[in-house]
């Protein structure tokens, strides 16, 4: 059996924090983000169960394209972090993954030396893959 990717583009809340209050927009991933962020937001997926047999698949979370990362969450728990310097990233998802789920990306554009304006960001995907 091959991997199997789930691509996780649309209904991304993108939460700002405007005049000390949350603000959610929808955005589509990969994006293009205006010049001239300089602090730090978080972008919200929720997403379901994907079908697959625990016991002979792994599942883990594919980041590409991605400068400015700098924590990953999922359902409350960090499951990575100091990603800044990092554009691609695969993390194993090892705890159980629930029926409703809630991925939470930290972003700081700020801290990215390079990033061009209007250069693509964001290639977010579930693989499921065979166990070995």
């Amino acid at each position: 059996m091959a991997e199997h990717r789930i691509r996780l583009r649309g209904a991304w809340d993108w939460i700002l924090v405007e005049d000390e209050a949350e603000v959610a927009r929808r955005v589509n991933l990969p994006t293009r983000w205006p010049t001239g962020l300089s602090s730090g937001f978080r972008l919200l997926r929720r997403f379901g169960r994907p079908p697959f047999d625990p016991a002979t698949e792994s599942v883990r979370l594919e980041l590409l394209d991605v400068p400015g990362l700098v924590s990953v969450r999922l359902n409350g728990r960090e499951i990575g972090r100091d990603l800044t310097g990092v554009d691609n990233r695969s993390i194993p998802l090892t705890e159980p993954i629930l029926s409703r789920n809630a991925l939470i990306l930290g972003i700081d554009l700020g801290a990215v030396e390079g990033l061009t304006p209007g250069e693509e960001w964001g290639s977010i995907a579930l693989v499921i893959e065979p166990t070995v």
